[in-house]
């Protein structure tokens, strides 16, 4: 049997080796993998990004081109990289695939610590709008049109020990902030085809978005999910490698 590719979409300010320490995890057991890029980490033009162009480059660079030679995918996005995800709207679940007799689809999705912004919302909006953007994001820095966390480790990397959150937060990466205020396009999690194939890792120790704040967007997005409770803080696939990839196991056998 053929197992589906999973497919990893990193959040604001990480790179796609954010995911390297569950990958070979998930590989002993067969699984393969690709990483995505986020674009609008670390651009050279911060006002060229937004939360649409970011959701297509994973939809039309990555998602679709495994679709088309016919792989079985689940898509794994955190935080921002989940809000963006795009494509509700172009047929992707294998369910819709099958019944046009296509091979391929997107079996399930799984999102880690992620905004659940709605069709044509931006992620600020959502959460409050501009006049709450979060103390620890620190705007127009190291160049006008970035940001980054400030403090890093008390927000990304407070489940570890200090040596371990160190040298995660030397890999920390500026993000354009113009995504982050653009709406986002035909989400992925919103298409009535993946009912029942919606996972939710909800980090118990997140400071980002704290878990009741994980729960509202659960609760307000009007679809079901099957939540998964993550003894870990905001980027837990790095503290917490081998309890997010069981995680990840688990849904994916049930999945099959």
């Amino acid at each position: 049997m053929t197992l589906p590719t999973i497919l990893f979409i990193p959040g604001a300010c990480t790179a796609p080796s954010c995911y390297d320490l569950v990958v070979p995890l998930l590989k002993q057991q067969g699984y393969p993998t690709v990483q995505a890029p986020l674009p609008s980490n670390n651009p050279d033009y911060p006002a060229a990004h937004a939360a649409e162009s970011d959701g297509l480059s994973f939809l039309n660079g990555y998602l679709l081109p495994l679709i088309k030679e016919g792989k079985d995918v689940i898509v794994f996005a955190h935080s921002f990289g989940a809000t963006c995800m795009s494509g509700s709207k172009s047929n992707v679940s294998k369910s819709a695939r099958k019944a046009k007799g296509e091979a391929g689809g997107v079996v399930g999705i799984i999102y880690i610590s992620g905004c659940l912004a709605p069709d044509g919302v931006s992620q600020i909006e959502y959460t409050g709008g501009a006049d709450t953007v979060p103390s620890f994001l620190k705007i127009d820095h190291p160049s006008p049109g970035l940001f980054v966390f400030d403090p890093i480790i008390p927000y990304l990397f407070n489940d570890t020990d200090p040596e371990t959150a160190e040298a995660f937060a030397k890999a920390h990466l500026p993000h354009a902030m113009q995504p982050l205020m653009t709406p986002v396009s035909a989400p992925l999690w919103t298409d009535p085809a993946l009912d029942g194939r919606r996972a939710y890792f909800k980090t118990m120790l997140d400071t980002t978005f704290a878990p009741e704040v994980q729960q509202m967007f659960i609760d307000g997005s009007g679809v079901n999910w099957e939540v998964v409770e993550i003894d870990g803080g905001h980027e837990a696939f790095l503290t917490k490698p081998k309890l997010v990839a069981d995680a990840v196991l688990k849904l994916a056998q049930s999945w099959q």
